[in-house]
């Protein structure tokens, strides 16, 4: 597989402005995208990481923003659907970051200056051909690295994360996982997880919230 390491900046987006501004770091998920009409929807996952007020007026910025269509908050973990003004497929520079057969090796990794860290792979090597071409011509990008790689269990986020877990929090995360809570619409509260793991609510997220934040402090600490 070819994996690309590389940094951009995109200033007409979302989230990275707003890195800057409030003095935010977030770690981030697409975890699916649809189109309707003539509209693109794109939902996210981003924790969260910085001064507990910088926290609180980014995510106070980001509920008044017309394109977040949904948008829930549980501590330092958000989840949210963004709308795109257009079709994606009909934005070149923008589409390649859609190609079918990407990876995302780890969660996207934006600063507090709004530089972004991706790291994807994909069997064929012309669309990260293509995609470091747009991030350096378009977003201002460097790129990190772009080389074939056999891939081992440390290069992929839960493979590498699960040892450095309690088994308790490693539980907690897989019954999450499994049962949709990271999914939106969400398909499971906490109440319920807990019951399933016979803990009481304020336990079980504990565990959770510690297996949360291991997982996407062990991301930064990898890019």
């Amino acid at each position: 597989m070819w994996v690309l390491k590389f940094t951009l900046k995109d200033e007409e987006g979302i989230f990275s402005w707003r890195n800057k501004k409030f003095r935010i770091k977030t770690y981030a998920y697409r975890t699916g995208h649809y189109v309707k009409g003539n509209k693109t929807y794109v939902n996210a996952v981003l924790l969260l990481e910085g001064k507990e007020e910088n926290k609180k007026e980014f995510i106070k910025s980001l509920e008044k923003d017309k394109f977040i269509k949904n948008i829930e908050v549980k501590e330092d973990l958000i989840n949210c659907l963004v709308i795109k003004s257009k079709k994606i497929s009909s934005d070149r520079k923008e589409s390649v970051f859609y190609s079918l057969g990407l990876v995302y090796i780890k969660p996207v990794f934006t600063d507090q200056e709004g530089i972004e860290y991706w790291e994807l792979g994909c069997w064929d090597r012309k669309s990260l051909q293509e995609i470091s071409k747009i991030a350096r011509k378009q977003y201002n990008g460097k790129i990190l690295s772009f080389r074939e790689l056999k891939i081992s269990e440390s290069d992929f986020l839960f493979f590498s994360l699960y040892p450095k877990l309690t088994e308790k929090q490693k539980q907690a995360f897989l019954l999450a996982l499994e049962n949709g809570y990271y999914e939106f619409p969400r398909k499971i509260e906490l109440e319920k997880l807990a019951k399933i793991m016979k803990l009481s609510y304020t336990t079980f997220q504990f565990h959770l919230r510690k297996a949360e934040r291991k997982i996407m402090n062990s991301v930064g600490s990898k890019i």
